[in-house]
């Protein structure tokens, strides 16, 4: 009897995890790729072939947000800025993520005010 009561003591909060996952419509609207390279560079081709994936993926419009200036602090700083709703995600580089914050005086925590979500990979084609 012990054993049934501890199991779905344990099972309990998957069960309501899967129900609140369900739930879930994702996305309900538009999200919004933060890129934080000029326009016609070749980290905006990548941000605009993987916005062009997620939107035939979800559904929904991906809107690419060419943010520039600062190495890339301007964009981080509004990435971090948005709401944390999952609707605005960024296309940022080790320059941003690594180097600039030992250069300079930023306004976040690249650590701890950023949530990875996918690694991307730049091939060399020369």
């Amino acid at each position: 009897m012990n054993v049934l009561i501890a199991a779905v003591v344990v099972a309990s909060p998957m069960i309501l995890a899967i129900d609140a996952v369900a739930q879930t419509n994702y996305p309900e609207h538009q999200i919004r790729l933060v890129a934080g390279f000029p326009p016609g560079a070749q980290s905006d081709t990548v941000a605009r072939l993987l916005g062009q994936k997620l939107a035939e993926a979800w559904g929904k419009p991906v809107v690419i947000d060419n943010i520039t200036g600062a190495a890339g602090n301007i964009a981080a700083d509004r990435i971090v800025k948005a709401a944390p709703d999952g609707y605005t995600v960024g296309l940022l580089g080790q320059a941003q993520m690594v180097v600039n914050p030992s250069l300079y005086k930023l306004t976040y925590d690249t650590v701890k005010d950023f949530a990875p979500v996918s690694r991307s990979i730049r091939l060399r084609t020369s």
